[in-house]
Protein backbone atom coordinates (compact mmCIF):
# COMPACT_ATOMS: atom_id res chain seq x y z
CA UNK A 1 0.00 0.00 0.00
CA UNK A 2 1.50 3.06 -1.41
CA UNK A 3 0.26 5.49 1.79
CA UNK A 4 1.91 3.23 4.15
CA UNK A 5 5.56 2.76 2.40
CA UNK A 6 5.11 6.68 2.18
CA UNK A 7 4.51 7.11 5.40
CA UNK A 8 7.00 4.52 6.56
CA UNK A 9 9.77 6.61 4.33
CA UNK A 10 8.51 9.96 6.01
CA UNK A 11 9.43 8.39 9.78
CA UNK A 12 12.62 7.35 8.81
CA UNK A 13 14.14 10.05 6.38
CA UNK A 14 12.13 13.29 7.85
CA UNK A 15 11.51 12.17 11.34
CA UNK A 16 14.70 10.08 11.66
CA UNK A 17 13.13 7.52 13.70
CA UNK A 18 14.70 3.89 13.95
CA UNK A 19 14.08 0.99 12.40
CA UNK A 20 12.64 -0.13 15.13
CA UNK A 21 10.18 2.31 16.01
CA UNK A 22 9.30 2.61 12.12
CA UNK A 23 8.65 -1.47 12.47
CA UNK A 24 6.41 -0.71 15.25
CA UNK A 25 3.97 1.74 13.48
CA UNK A 26 4.34 -1.09 10.43
CA UNK A 27 3.09 -3.62 11.90
CA UNK A 28 0.27 -2.05 14.34
CA UNK A 29 -1.40 -0.52 10.49
CA UNK A 30 -1.02 -4.03 9.45
CA UNK A 31 -2.69 -5.45 12.67
CA UNK A 32 -5.69 -3.23 11.62
CA UNK A 33 -5.91 -3.58 7.92
CA UNK A 34 -5.76 -7.11 9.08
CA UNK A 35 -8.68 -6.64 11.25
CA UNK A 36 -10.72 -4.68 8.49
CA UNK A 37 -10.17 -7.69 5.76
CA UNK A 38 -11.75 -9.86 8.70
CA UNK A 39 -14.46 -8.39 8.82
CA UNK A 40 -16.17 -6.86 5.54
CA UNK A 41 -12.88 -6.46 3.56
CA UNK A 42 -10.89 -3.63 3.34
CA UNK A 43 -10.80 -1.22 0.38
CA UNK A 44 -9.11 2.25 1.36
CA UNK A 45 -7.84 4.09 4.32
CA UNK A 46 -10.15 6.94 3.47
CA UNK A 47 -13.24 4.97 3.79
CA UNK A 48 -12.76 3.81 7.39
CA UNK A 49 -14.91 5.56 9.79
CA UNK A 50 -15.57 6.28 13.79
CA UNK A 51 -17.93 2.85 13.58
CA UNK A 52 -14.85 0.88 12.40
CA UNK A 53 -12.39 2.56 14.78
CA UNK A 54 -14.62 1.62 17.74
CA UNK A 55 -15.49 -2.13 16.08
CA UNK A 56 -11.55 -2.39 16.42
CA UNK A 57 -10.88 -0.83 19.91
CA UNK A 58 -13.40 -3.57 20.95
CA UNK A 59 -11.37 -5.96 19.50
CA UNK A 60 -8.36 -5.29 21.35
CA UNK A 61 -10.17 -5.31 24.37
CA UNK A 62 -11.56 -8.98 23.87
CA UNK A 63 -7.75 -10.09 22.97
CA UNK A 64 -6.97 -9.01 26.45
CA UNK A 65 -4.01 -6.65 25.29
CA UNK A 66 -2.83 -4.30 28.10
CA UNK A 67 -4.28 -0.65 28.31
CA UNK A 68 -0.54 0.63 27.14
CA UNK A 69 -0.49 -2.11 24.20
CA UNK A 70 -4.25 -0.52 23.03
CA UNK A 71 -2.94 2.79 23.58
CA UNK A 72 0.11 2.15 21.40
CA UNK A 73 -1.89 0.74 18.54
CA UNK A 74 -4.24 3.85 18.98
CA UNK A 75 -1.23 6.41 19.08
CA UNK A 76 0.38 4.63 15.61
CA UNK A 77 -2.72 4.92 13.97
CA UNK A 78 -3.84 8.41 15.11
CA UNK A 79 -0.47 9.83 13.85
CA UNK A 80 -0.86 7.80 10.73
CA UNK A 81 -4.32 9.36 9.68
CA UNK A 82 -2.68 12.62 10.71
CA UNK A 83 -0.27 12.36 7.98
CA UNK A 84 -2.35 11.12 5.75
CA UNK A 85 -4.28 14.58 6.53
CA UNK A 86 -1.68 16.59 6.01
CA UNK A 87 -0.23 15.30 2.59
CA UNK A 88 -4.11 15.68 1.57
CA UNK A 89 -4.63 11.82 1.07
CA UNK A 90 -7.37 11.48 4.31
CA UNK A 91 -9.96 14.40 5.00
CA UNK A 92 -10.29 13.55 8.44
CA UNK A 93 -8.51 11.59 11.18
CA UNK A 94 -11.01 8.91 12.39
CA UNK A 95 -8.61 7.96 15.12
CA UNK A 96 -8.40 11.65 16.88
CA UNK A 97 -11.38 12.20 19.25
CA UNK A 98 -11.03 8.25 20.01
CA UNK A 99 -10.22 8.33 24.44
CA UNK A 100 -9.27 5.36 26.20
CA UNK A 101 -9.41 4.79 29.28
CA UNK A 102 -6.60 5.72 31.49
CA UNK A 103 -4.60 4.72 34.26
CA UNK A 104 -3.37 6.40 37.00
CA UNK A 105 -0.92 9.03 35.34
CA UNK A 106 1.72 9.71 38.58
CA UNK A 107 4.27 12.13 38.75
CA UNK A 108 7.42 10.62 40.70
CA UNK A 109 6.58 9.00 43.69
CA UNK A 110 7.23 12.45 46.15
CA UNK A 111 4.80 14.28 44.90
CA UNK A 112 2.38 11.34 45.88
CA UNK A 113 0.47 13.70 48.62
CA UNK A 114 0.70 16.76 46.35
CA UNK A 115 -2.45 18.26 45.17
CA UNK A 116 -2.09 18.10 41.33
CA UNK A 117 -3.65 21.50 40.67
CA UNK A 118 -1.65 23.32 43.11
CA UNK A 119 1.31 21.88 42.07
CA UNK A 120 0.29 22.94 38.29
CA UNK A 121 -0.82 26.25 39.81
CA UNK A 122 3.40 26.86 41.11
CA UNK A 123 4.25 26.99 37.11
CA UNK A 124 1.65 29.87 36.40
CA UNK A 125 4.40 32.72 35.33
CA UNK A 126 5.61 34.59 32.35
CA UNK A 127 9.22 33.65 33.33
CA UNK A 128 11.63 31.74 31.30
CA UNK A 129 11.65 29.04 34.55
CA UNK A 130 7.76 29.13 34.98
CA UNK A 131 7.87 28.16 31.27
CA UNK A 132 10.00 25.55 31.42
CA UNK A 133 8.38 24.46 34.65
CA UNK A 134 4.97 23.87 33.47
CA UNK A 135 6.68 22.13 30.35
CA UNK A 136 8.38 20.08 32.42
CA UNK A 137 5.11 19.06 34.73
CA UNK A 138 2.95 18.89 31.79
CA UNK A 139 5.30 16.50 30.07
CA UNK A 140 5.89 13.76 33.24
CA UNK A 141 2.35 13.98 34.17
CA UNK A 142 0.70 13.82 30.35
CA UNK A 143 2.82 10.94 29.50
CA UNK A 144 4.02 9.04 32.51
CA UNK A 145 7.88 8.65 31.13
CA UNK A 146 10.34 8.59 33.95
CA UNK A 147 12.12 11.29 35.22
CA UNK A 148 15.62 9.91 33.54
CA UNK A 149 14.20 9.94 30.33
CA UNK A 150 12.84 13.21 30.39
CA UNK A 151 16.41 14.70 31.56
CA UNK A 152 17.75 12.81 28.31
CA UNK A 153 15.04 14.41 26.21
CA UNK A 154 16.26 15.92 22.82
CA UNK A 155 14.78 18.41 20.52
CA UNK A 156 14.19 15.88 17.14
CA UNK A 157 12.53 13.34 19.75
CA UNK A 158 9.03 15.72 19.96
CA UNK A 159 7.06 15.53 16.91
CA UNK A 160 4.50 18.22 17.34
CA UNK A 161 3.17 17.02 13.66
CA UNK A 162 2.72 13.10 15.10
CA UNK A 163 2.41 14.81 18.65
CA UNK A 164 4.28 11.68 19.92
CA UNK A 165 7.78 11.79 21.67
CA UNK A 166 10.48 9.06 20.42
CA UNK A 167 11.69 8.35 23.80
CA UNK A 168 14.91 5.96 24.47
CA UNK A 169 14.29 3.69 27.20
CA UNK A 170 16.22 1.28 29.06
CA UNK A 171 18.62 -1.35 27.56
CA UNK A 172 19.21 1.38 24.42
CA UNK A 173 14.85 0.06 23.49
CA UNK A 174 13.08 2.98 21.63
CA UNK A 175 9.56 3.59 22.31
CA UNK A 176 6.49 6.48 21.02
CA UNK A 177 4.89 8.12 23.67
CA UNK A 178 1.19 10.25 22.67
CA UNK A 179 1.20 13.47 24.24
CA UNK A 180 -1.70 15.95 24.29
CA UNK A 181 -2.52 19.58 23.59
CA UNK A 182 -1.38 20.50 27.35
CA UNK A 183 1.97 19.19 26.80
CA UNK A 184 2.13 20.76 23.04
CA UNK A 185 0.97 24.11 23.89
CA UNK A 186 3.21 24.26 26.98
CA UNK A 187 6.07 22.83 25.02
CA UNK A 188 5.76 25.17 22.51
CA UNK A 189 5.57 27.90 24.28
CA UNK A 190 8.92 27.07 26.45
CA UNK A 191 10.89 25.93 23.35
CA UNK A 192 10.19 29.48 21.62
CA UNK A 193 10.47 31.42 24.34
CA UNK A 194 12.09 30.46 27.56
CA UNK A 195 14.69 27.71 26.43
CA UNK A 196 15.94 31.09 23.60
CA UNK A 197 16.25 33.36 26.80
CA UNK A 198 18.06 30.41 28.82
CA UNK A 199 20.22 29.59 26.25
CA UNK A 200 21.22 32.84 25.13
CA UNK A 201 23.29 32.32 28.96
CA UNK A 202 25.50 29.47 27.52
CA UNK A 203 27.83 29.95 24.45
CA UNK A 204 27.70 26.28 23.37
CA UNK A 205 24.95 24.87 21.82
CA UNK A 206 22.98 21.39 22.64
CA UNK A 207 19.82 19.98 21.43
CA UNK A 208 18.69 19.05 25.72
CA UNK A 209 15.00 19.75 25.80
CA UNK A 210 15.08 21.05 29.37
CA UNK A 211 17.82 23.13 30.91
CA UNK A 212 18.74 25.02 33.76
CA UNK A 213 18.78 28.39 34.62
CA UNK A 214 22.00 28.79 33.30
CA UNK A 215 21.26 26.56 29.85
CA UNK A 216 22.68 23.68 30.47
CA UNK A 217 21.15 20.54 30.06
CA UNK A 218 19.02 19.52 33.18
CA UNK A 219 20.15 16.16 35.13
CA UNK A 220 17.92 13.55 36.39
CA UNK A 221 18.64 14.95 40.11
CA UNK A 222 18.29 18.23 38.77
CA UNK A 223 14.43 17.47 37.82
CA UNK A 224 14.20 15.98 41.11
CA UNK A 225 14.75 19.08 42.96
CA UNK A 226 13.11 21.57 40.83
CA UNK A 227 10.17 18.90 41.59
CA UNK A 228 10.48 18.98 45.17
CA UNK A 229 10.47 23.10 45.10
CA UNK A 230 7.27 23.29 43.71
CA UNK A 231 6.17 21.11 46.14
CA UNK A 232 6.87 23.55 48.98
CA UNK A 233 6.36 26.48 46.40
CA UNK A 234 3.13 28.59 47.67
CA UNK A 235 0.76 29.21 45.81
Amino acid sequence: MQEVTEFLQYLLVERQYSKQTQLAYSEDIKDFVDFLKANGGFTRFQAVDQLDVQTYLTQLNDRGLARTSVARHVSSLRSFYTYLVRVGEAKTNPFETVELKKGHHHLPQFFFEAEITELFATTEGPTPLDQRNRALLEVLYGTGIRVSECANLQLDQIDFDLEVLLVHGKGNKDRYVPFGDYAKNALTTYLEDGRQQLMTRVSEVHSSVFVNQHGKPLTARGIRYILNQLIQKPV
